[in-house]
């Protein structure tokens, strides 16, 4: 499967009616951006826009320009969250390379930077990541509540979709715990 394929399953709650853009390509091109240091809405717009020529010429776009700031951040935040996650786990668990490489899986949480509002009542955003050491690929995402102690049943769930074996698992001190380790061989994935 490749990874245009997988962004095309990611659901689209737009009407079809006025689609200048398609999700995938939205999402494509905002990955392009972020690994070429975008940090903002803004910047993964100047980015299409500094890119478009070689983005309609390689990707066959029927683009006529460049979408603003205001369509890209409309569209980027309608993107349902699991949904995607679940598209990108897919995805990764369905190459051919993934099953043979993975040996080494790290987890660790995360406050997302800038993702609390004070004028909203709202706390920060925390994800716990899984990432293979060897391939170098993010395996997926979990987000958190928001209190720390969440990452704890948040990795059992991650380990139990992932359904990892033969592989070695680091995690914070945090995880620890033998009621983790007896709930893990129970389940025989170590």
């Amino acid at each position: 499967m490749k990874i245009i394929d997988a962004l095309k399953e990611v659901k689209d709650d737009r009407k079809p009616n006025g689609k200048e853009y398609q999700l995938w390509e939205i999402i494509l091109f905002s990955i392009f951006a972020i690994a070429s240091n975008a940090k903002t809405y803004s910047d993964i717009q100047r980015f299409m826009e500094c890119n478009f020529d070689n983005l309609v010429s390689v990707f066959e776009l029927k683009w006529g320009r460049s979408p603003t700031i205001s369509c890209v951040w409309k569209i980027l935040t309608r993107i349902d969250f699991s949904d995607m996650e679940q598209v990108f786990m897919k995805y990764f668990s369905d190459t051919s390379e993934y099953q043979n490489e993975i040996d080494h899986i790290c987890f660790d949480g995360k406050v997302l930077r800038g993702s609390d509002s004070k004028t909203q009542d709202k706390s920060e955003s925390k994800i716990l990541s899984a990432f293979s050491a060897v391939s170098k690929k993010v395996l997926g995402h979990l987000q958190l509540e928001s209190e720390k102690d969440s990452e704890i049943p948040a990795l059992q769930e991650f380990l139990r979709k992932l359904n990892l074996k033969g592989v070695v698992v680091s995690a914070d001190a945090l995880h620890c715990q033998k009621k983790l380790l007896n709930q893990l061989k129970m389940q025989k994935q170590f």
